[in-house]
């Protein structure tokens, strides 16, 4: 058996690896989770005997030890991360999440033979640019989230180059699919849609580069690819900008429903801009990936999950 261990997985991204972890025969899952987290996403795969759920706050430094030692982890998804969701503005909990926790991490498992540590970087440490973002850009974070994720991204290639660790992190762009937060955009998309609702939107030109999860989980199970990659950051997005606009279009002919959008009434956020898109040929270059997905495929997949378990949402 290979043992897997994974903060951050009652989350979007966090459960659906999970799911891709369970379902290779091999693997022990060990999932490192606060105390009294909301695993509503996970709940039908919690009687899985090969998933173990351990309680322990990223903060608490020894006892994180403690029980990294006793898992002895082969391979460690670093996906625990605050701050991307707007309530979520608390400059401290996003230092102490992102930075701290990811050190603790870092320092909890120097000592393990681990064969790869990916850790989820995020597209917003980038900042504004306008043109595909690029690994080798400098770059200009514009939030206390992007300057914190920016940080754990530094955390990590350096411990890679300075200990000679098989670290790896992955810039996510905008990550799209089932068990996606409510909250967010495209589940707002396809909820207003379902129930013929009129929905604010900002801008039709905001853009973002949207990838759909599975993509994203099918990277992050390349770990033989991965573990070649120490120190190096990649970005993990479809390399296509999309707009609003165009978003909104390509949901309609999926679902063949017509959207009551009410274009420029929703408040515009810091972070909206006409220009969001990955470069993905470093990508490309090293690993031998793209994603399969493009976003009408990605949307008709979200859609059919979405219509069997839009009462997950209601809750």
């Amino acid at each position: 058996m290979t043992r897997y261990l994974v903060t951050g997985g009652a989350g979007f991204v966090g459960a659906n690896l999970v799911f891709g972890l369970l379902s290779k025969p091999d693997a022990e899952i060990f999932l490192l989770l606060k105390p009294k987290t909301n695993t509503w996403r996970l709940d039908h795969v919690l009687p899985n005997p090969r998933l173990h759920i351990l309680e322990v706050d990223l903060l608490e430094r020894k006892k994180l030890q403690a029980v990294v030692a006793e898992i002895r982890p082969q391979v460690i998804y670093h996906l625990a991360a605050h701050g991307a969701y707007p309530v979520q503005d608390n400059a401290t909990e996003i230092f102490q999440t992102n930075i701290f926790s990811t050190l603790n991490l870092l320092h909890a498992t120097k000592t393990q033979p681990y064969e790869l540590f990916v850790h989820a970087g995020s597209s917003s440490e980038y900042g504004f640019k306008d043109q595909p973002m690029c690994e080798r850009d400098i770059c200009v974070p514009n939030s206390y989230y992007a300057i914190s994720k920016l940080a754990s991204t530094n955390l990590c290639s350096y411990t890679a180059m300075s200990k000679n660790k098989p670290i790896v992190t992955l810039r996510f762009f905008s990550v799209f699919g089932p068990y996606e937060e409510s909250s967010r955009l495209l589940p707002t998309l396809l909820r207003a849609l379902q129930q013929n609702k009129v929905l604010a939107l900002t801008a039709p030109e905001t853009a973002r580069d949207f990838v759909y999860v599975d993509d994203v989980i099918s990277l992050l199970l390349e770990v033989a690819r991965l573990k070649k990659q120490s120190g190096k950051v990649f970005n993990l997005g479809t390399g296509r900008q999309t707009s609003l606009r165009e978003l909104v279009a390509v949901c309609e002919s999926v679902a063949q429903l017509r959207l009551q959008a009410r274009w420029g009434k929703y408040s515009a956020r810091a972070w909206d801009t006409q220009s969001w898109a990955a470069d993905m040929t470093l990508t490309k270059k090293m690993l031998s990936w793209l994603p399969k997905n493009d976003l009408k495929s990605g949307l008709s997949h979200f859609w059919h999950w979405y219509q069997k378990n839009f009462l997950l949402y209601e809750a």
